[in-house]
C-alpha cells in the first residue's frame, strides 16, 4: 500500500517537473540554437546493444559530413544476456563515452538520437531539455492490440520527439490516428535496420537464387519473449518444431530468440534447460548475435512469432511462416496482409509441418506472388540510403 503511494506520488512529481520545462520551452525557445556556421552537435545513445542498426547508416552519413560533430553515448542498461553497449562498441572499434561522463553543458548537443522508450524514462532529462530529439523505434510495430496503441505511438517521448523516422506511410497514419500531436513529426523514410541489413557485405544468398539440393534449407527461426501472454507461440509449437527438425535431413534451423527471449525464465534451471534443448538439438544452430544482419543473410526462410522482424525480413522475397495460435494478438491490417496475400500462417501443427517439408524441395506457392506484386503494394521505401535520407532530411529542416 506505501509502495504504491511512492509510485504514484514519484509519477506525479515528475509530471509536474516535466510541465515546468515545458512551460520554460515555451518563454525561452524550445530548441537550442545553432549559430550559423558551426556544426550540429549530435549524439547517439546506445541503451543496448542491438539497437546499433538502427543508428550505424545515419551516424556513418554524419561522420563523412562536415555539417556535424558526432558523440555516441552509452548507456548500459544490464542484461542476463547479452553484451553491454560498451563491450560491443569496442569490438566495433567505434568510440564512445559512457552516459555517467556526458556532460551536456559541455557539449551542448542539438540533436539527441534515441531508439528506445527506456532510455527516456531512465534520463528524464532527455526530453526536458533543449535538443531536438530524433527517434528511430528499434523495431516497426505489427500489433493491433489495443495496449500497443498507447506504447508504440502516444507516449511522452513519442509527443515530444521533434522528428521521429519510420519504415513508411502506413506507420505514419498510426501515429495520426493514435498519437495526441498528431502525425507531422513523423517521416517515411524507410528504416535504418532494414538498411544496415541489406547493406551486409556477407550475404550469401541472392533473393532469387534457388534452394540447392546439396545444402541444407536453413531456415531462421524467431520466438518472441511474452512467453506467457499474446505473442509467442514458443509453449504450443516449441517443443514440436524441434522434433520435427530433428526428422528432417535437409533443414538446418537458425534459431534466433527475441533478444529477451531468455531474460524471461525467472527460474534459471528452466532457462538453462530451454537454452541447452535448442543448443543441442539436431540440425539446430542457436545464433545469440546482437545483430540479424548475420542470419538474414545466409537464411532461405522465416518462421516467426508476431514481430517487427517481419518488416526487417520483407525486402528479402523469401518466404514467411507466421506462427499463431487462438490467443494470439492480432497483427495490423497492413502487416497482416503481408502475410495473407503472399506468406504462409501457420495456425496449426500441420501446416507447420508442411512448410518445413516443402520450403526445402523449392515448393513455394506464394513465391511467383511476392516477386510480380508484393514490394509495389508495400508503401514503403527501399532499403537503399536511408541514412542519407534522414541526414538530408534534419539538414534542410534546421539549417
Amino acid at each position: 500500500m506505501i509502495k504504491n503511494i511512492v509510485f504514484k506520488l514519484k509519477i506525479f512529481l515528475n509530471h509536474l517537473i516535466d510541465l515546468t520545462f515545458d512551460f520554460k520551452k515555451v518563454f525561452f525557445g524550445k530548441y537550442r540554437k545553432i549559430k550559423k556556421g558551426s556544426k550540429i552537435k549530435s549524439v547517439f545513445i546506445l541503451t543496448f546493444d542491438m539497437e546499433w542498426d538502427c543508428f550505424s547508416s545515419v551516424y556513418e552519413n554524419f561522420k563523412s559530413s562536415k555539417a556535424f560533430d558526432v558523440l555516441v553515448v552509452t548507456d548500459d542498461l544490464k542484461r542476463k544476456n547479452s553484451s553491454s553497449p560498451s563491450d560491443f562498441l569496442t569490438k566495433l572499434g567505434i568510440s564512445f563515452i559512457k552516459i555517467a561522463e556526458f556532460s551536456r553543458s559541455k557539449f551542448g548537443p542539438h540533436l539527441i538520437f534515441v531508439a528506445d522508450v527506456n532510455t527516456v524514462i531512465r534520463h528524464r532529462w532527455i526530453l526536458r531539455s533543449n535538443s531536438r530529439i530524433c527517434y528511430i523505434p528499434y523495431g516497426t510495430s505489427v500489433s493491433a492490440a489495443s495496449y500497443s496503441y498507447k506504447h508504440q505511438y502516444n507516449l511522452r517521448l513519442h509527443q515530444k520527439a521533434w522528428r521521429i523516422f519510420v519504415a513508411g506511410n502506413f506507420v505514419v497514419n498510426l501515429y495520426h490516428k493514435h498519437c495526441d500531436r498528431g502525425s507531422s513529426h513523423v517521416i517515411p523514410t524507410g528504416h535504418p535496420k532494414v538498411e544496415a541489413i541489406f547493406n551486409y557485405n556477407a550475404q550469401k544468398r541472392s533473393t532469387s537464387e534457388e534452394i540447392l539440393e546439396d545444402k541444407p534449407c536453413e531456415i531462421l527461426w524467431n520466438i518472441h519473449y511474452d512467453r506467457n501472454g499474446q505473442w509467442s507461440t514458443w509453449n504450443m509449437y516449441g517443443e514440436y518444431i524441434l522434433k520435427l527438425v530433428d526428422s528432417f535431413h535437409n533443414i538446418k534451423l537458425v534459431c534466433r530468440p527475441h533478444p529477451f527471449f531468455f531474460d524471461s525464465f525467472t527460474c534459471s534451471k528452466e532457462r538453462k534447460i530451454v537454452h541447452s534443448m535448442i543448443s543441442k538439438n539436431k540440425n539446430t544452430y542457436l545464433d545469440e548475435n546482437p545483430s540479424i544482419k548475420g542470419a538474414f543473410s545466409t537464411c532461405d526462410a522465416l518462421i516467426t512469432d508476431g514481430s517487427s522482424i517481419i518488416y526487417d525480413f520483407i525486402f528479402s522475397l523469401k518466404p514467411i511462416l507466421y506462427l499463431r495460435n487462438k490467443g494470439s494478438a492480432q497483427l495490423h491490417s497492413h502487416c497482416y496482409n503481408i502475410i495473407r496475400k503472399h506468406h504462409y500462417i501457420g495456425n496449426e501443427k500441420e501446416k507447420i509441418k508442411t512448410f518445413l517439408k516443402e520450403i526445402p524441395q523449392g515448393n513455394d506457392p506464394q513465391k511467383a506472388k511476392r516477386f510480380s506484386s508484393m514490394l509495389k503494394t508495400l508503401g514503403i521505401p527501399k532499403p537503399l540510403g536511408t541514412g542519407n535520407k534522414i541526414t538530408k532530411h534534419i539538414l534542410t529542416q534546421i539549417r
